[in-house]
């Protein structure tokens, strides 16, 4: 048996057990005890198979100490990116973003705390005052003085919908004089389209996954998002369609605080082997993600 597998059972038993005490040959947290929060998160239930083909990966003291500083994983969940994270009617935290954080906290051998926020925006005021060790966000530079990202471990196509009575065809159609495009405030596509628009005006929405209604609601012109959320709000909302086009490619990265960017390198490997394993694969097919792709992992030198 491999020592993922090893370490995989030893943790299911003391959870399950309610023990709390680290399976044989494995350290203890700096609390000597080990909390499994992640009880959604079964090693030999939906992950058995592809934790079994996982390669372990070894986090230094450094690393360790960088990604948790208290003892604990905090990791920063925005349910405002719903492809990635949403809050189910029991009230409970669930996602690709929340699967990646338990497993992380898992293979550390501390427990997790989840720490939601609306929006980007309001996950990177909760950096601002310390609150969050990890966090999942759209690549992008305006955001790279505060965070450093690791490598990007799935790609979201970004779009634009439009009242179906709309003359706009294309989104190459989108930057004229009087178009109002709503954005999620602070998003990724509030970010780009500041950058790239010249002509057109956009309006902000409270987050990401109202833009559509909002843009009916106000009378506005476009609204800008990922492909499938859009896709769904096409069935949900009558008279929206979408452009022809792509916006942009949202490349989903993990994120550290800039000052300890030295854990990015260790969560590279960490989300490298969750791609090889097929770990990723498996948490969009568990949670009906669609139009996500997984990013390859780098091909390492073979001897």
């Amino acid at each position: 048996m491999n020592p993922a597998r090893i370490a995989a059972l030893g943790l299911a038993c003391a959870a399950l057990a309610g023990c709390a005490v680290a399976p044989r040959g494995y350290p203890l947290t700096p609390a000597g005890q080990i909390e499994l929060t992640a009880a959604t998160l079964d090693p030999l239930g939906a992950y058995k198979k592809v934790l079994d083909r996982a390669r372990p990966v070894v986090f230094t003291p450094q690393a360790r100490a960088a990604l948790t500083p208290s003892g604990a994983l905090r990791a920063a969940i925005n349910t405002g990116n719903p492809l990635l994270a949403s809050r189910g009617k029991d009230g409970r935290l669930h996602g690709v973003s929340v699967d990646l954080a338990h497993e992380l906290a898992r293979q550390l051998m501390v427990s997790v705390t989840l720490v939601p926020y609306p929006s980007a925006a309001r996950a990177f005021e909760g950096l601002q005052r310390g609150e969050w060790d990890v966090a999942f966000f759209a690549v992008d530079p305006a955001r790279a003085d505060d965070v450093a990202f690791t490598p990007p471990y799935l790609a979201f196509e970004g779009a634009v919908a439009v009242p179906a009575r709309s003359t706009l065809q294309r989104v190459e159609d989108l930057d004229l004089p009087g178009v109002r495009v709503v954005v999620g405030k602070g998003g990724t596509y509030d970010l780009h389209l500041t950058r790239t628009l010249r002509r057109a005006t956009l309006v902000r929405a409270a987050t990401s996954p109202v833009v559509a209604d909002d843009m009916l609601k106000g009378g506005h012109d476009a609204a800008a998002a990922a492909r499938s959320q859009l896709e769904a709000d096409v069935k949900r909302l009558p008279g929206l369609r979408i452009l022809d086009g792509t916006l942009l490619r949202s490349e989903q990265a993990m994120a550290v605080p800039r000052a300890r960017q030295d854990a990015r390198d260790v969560l590279a490997l960490f989300l490298d082997t969750l791609k090889e394993s097929g770990f990723l694969d498996e948490a969009l097919r568990r949670h009906a993600v669609s139009g996500a792709r997984v990013e390859p992992a780098p091909q390492r030198a073979t001897r």
